[in-house]
């Protein structure tokens, strides 16, 4: 969603109420993952994070496959009853497209567990049946989604102007 302008060396959106400009053709890669199996007793506490992953080890099949989302990508959110297609759900949470092509999820035999930042699948919950779980963290550090007044991000790359703000003139370098 949103109107891009592209030049050789850059990327501008316009999304919603922000011009954001990134640097053009930078590449990351795919996140790497920790798994960790506990078993469940009477001291383990789930932490409320949406960086970090709970799963009933018993309904997930390793290994895991880490991926972008796809056109077509269904998923059950956490808390949610039935399917929702992976890009009604980032269009929701109001991502920029740009968020969007860098969306990453964890699949489990072809089934997404997670989205990777943001929000687990429910038929891989934790219930008062589950033994043991899978905790999942990503090991590298991510930007935070949060839509700056002004801001670059070392981590993607991108520069982001609220539309009623000023713009820079044209000597202020970026990078």
């Amino acid at each position: 969603s949103g109107k891009r302008f592209i030049s050789n060396e850059w990327e501008l959106l316009r999304d919603r109420e922000n011009l954001i400009l990134q640097r053009k053709g930078q590449e990351e890669k795919a996140p790497q993952i920790s798994i960790e199996t506990v078993e469940i007793n009477q001291d383990f506490m789930l932490l409320k994070d949406k960086n970090i992953a709970f799963l009933d080890a018993e309904k997930v099949m390793l290994p895991l496959e880490i991926r972008k989302w796809k056109k077509g990508d269904k998923f059950v959110p956490f808390g949610m009853k039935g399917n929702k297609n992976v890009s009604d759900y980032l269009t929701d949470k109001k991502f920029t497209l740009f968020e969007k092509e860098r969306q990453y999820v964890a699949c489990s035999e072809g089934k997404i567990v997670w989205l990777i930042g943001e929000r687990t699948d429910d038929r891989f919950k934790i219930t008062e049946k589950t033994e043991k779980t899978l905790i999942l963290k990503p090991t590298s550090p991510r930007a935070s989604r949060s839509t700056p007044t002004r801001s670059f991000c070392p981590w993607c790359g991108t520069i982001c102007f609220p539309m009623h703000s000023s713009l820079p003139n044209r000597e202020e370098k970026f990078l």
